[in-house]
């Protein structure tokens, strides 16, 4: 499974994804080593972790496993991600993601989006399984249910199948509706005192709003 997703990280990718650089078997400080980080050249990043469904740490570890990634790779800086780049492929980022085929690369874009991404936690997390359990897919919709916008969970089911000398892979992707709801529901706003009252006056008597700022103070 790890050969397939090193051959075409695509599949990991969401559909209309930016190209991508596939590090395999990335150390993450304080957290183990990914099976891959994909660094896309519009710098979003997927963590990916590959399963099968005969590994016990499917059924429990699995989804842990990726969430320790995830927060270990969050917050880290663009020199640090650098360091454990250099270490891993001898090369910097930037030359891995320039020499792409087919991409359109802009260092200062790529570096300032990463650097971003890093800092907010703006991930997307894929569980590569050759089964989906039933307790990862529940697991997957409660992580999209329930966290930020700026993690996105899916599960990939790569189903492979040979007849003679034919080999057929059927992906199938779990969890990118319930991610793609989460991302279009409106933003919640966040109230300053100030707004709250800005709009307090304009929405209420005068009365009404001195009551309110009584209560409040």
């Amino acid at each position: 499974m790890q050969e397939l997703i090193a051959e075409s990280p695509q599949l990991v990718a969401r559909e209309g994804a930016a190209a991508a650089v596939a590090l395999r078997e990335f150390t993450i400080p304080a957290a183990g080593s990914l099976d891959f980080l994909l660094a896309h050249t519009d710098g979003q990043l997927t963590l990916v972790e590959a399963k099968l469904k005969r590994n016990p740490e499917i059924r429990r570890a699995v989804v842990g496993q990726l969430l320790g990634y995830a927060g270990g790779l969050w917050q880290m800086t663009y020199e640090q991600l650098e360091i454990q780049v250099r270490s891993r492929t001898g090369r910097s980022l930037e030359s891995l993601a320039d020499g792409l085929e087919d991409a359109e690369f802009d260092e200062d874009v790529f570096r300032a989006a990463l650097e971003e991404n890093l800092r907010s936690g703006n991930f997307r997390l894929v569980f590569a399984v050759d089964e989906i359990t039933d307790g990862l897919r529940r697991a997957v919709e409660y992580l999209n249910a329930s966290t930020t916008d700026r993690l996105e969970v899916v599960v990939l089911q790569l189903e492979y199948a040979r007849v003679g000398d034919v080999e057929i892979l059927q992906p199938r992707v779990f969890g990118e509706e319930a991610a793609r709801r989460k991302q279009q529901a409106p933003a919640k706003r966040v109230w300053s005192e100030e707004d709250f009252f800005e709009a307090l006056a304009s929405e209420a008597s005068e009365e009404h709003a001195v009551t309110v700022r009584t209560l409040i103070e």
